[in-house]
């Protein structure tokens, strides 16, 4: 979910630029591109936050599986 969701960020950036250029004020639009481009920066941070506890999550599962294997 959070990696879908920074390459959506990503391209809303390229989107909103191409649209609103004409628009909306270069200084409106930076603002704009650096919002979603910050909400991009956050959603990778949480995917790869996610993918380091769901690893953590799965040795932990491995171990226990082991142990009560005897290996």
């Amino acid at each position: 979910m959070y990696a879908v969701m920074c390459l959506a960020c990503v391209g809303l950036t390229a989107a909103n630029a191409a649209v609103l250029w004409t628009v909306v004020a270069v200084e409106g639009l930076a603002v704009l591109s650096g919002f979603t481009l910050l909400l991009a920066w956050a959603s990778y941070r949480g995917a790869v936050a996610s993918a380091h506890d769901y690893g953590t999550a799965l040795l932990a599962i491995n171990q226990e599986l082991s142990a009560a294997r005897g290996f």
